[in-house]
């Protein structure tokens, strides 16, 4: 098994060569950022929303070195800000809002209203998770506790999609399920973080 210094390692020689490309003919890694979560967006709601979860994940793929790239690209050219950081922060829920949303534009083409409602509190939750840890921190409160980080719901989002992309279209209520419950825990695990950061 790969420890995290060689997978690091090896992600590095994947990357950064692209990242050099994209700096050499101009692109900035802001435009990265954007320019990937919009196509991952456009895509999962053009895709997922008719059930085409295979044809979805496949053109997904390559946008996920999206996330690495405009990263890869600030710390080679220099050039990482306070912007870029809330920029990327932004798209990223641009993009969990745009995932979810097309789960529920075909769970509900489904007339699956269990799974429907359970997606739209999965949805709720996805934007109050990171909204309650933003909030706290301006307060000078610590909130990094919780279950379900976004890497967490990329996950499970991701294989309910491997699962769909093979004809077994039920992980995807499944999935949603998951998220509702998961989410909500984690929003009442960051609201008691909260209280007691706030009593003590």
């Amino acid at each position: 098994m790969l420890d995290n210094a060689r997978a690091r390692a090896i992600a590095s020689n994947v990357v950064d060569p692209v990242a050099r490309a994209l700096l050499k003919v101009g692109l900035t890694p802001n435009v990265v950022t954007v320019t990937a979560s919009l196509m991952v967006s456009a895509i999962v709601l053009a895709t997922w929303s008719r059930g085409l979860f295979g044809w979805g994940m496949l053109l997904c793929a390559p946008m996920v070195f999206g996330d690495l790239l405009d990263g890869t690209m600030a710390r080679l050219s220099g050039n990482t800000s306070a912007w870029g950081s809330f920029l990327d922060s932004v798209m990223d829920r641009v993009t969990d809002a745009a995932i979810i949303s097309s789960m529920l534009l075909y769970v509900q083409s489904q007339g699956d209203s269990p799974a429907l409602i359970a997606g739209m509190v999965a949805l709720a939750a996805t934007g109050l998770i990171p909204y309650i840890r933003a909030k706290a921190e301006s307060l000078q409160i610590s909130c990094k506790v919780g279950l379900m980080e976004r890497s967490e719901r990329l996950f499970v989002v991701g294989v309910a999609g491997v699962f769909a992309g093979f004809g077994v279209t039920q992980s995807i209520a499944a999935s949603l399920y998951v998220l509702a419950i998961l989410n909500a825990f984690t929003v009442f695990q960051r609201l008691n973080a909260v209280r007691t950061g706030v009593s003590a």
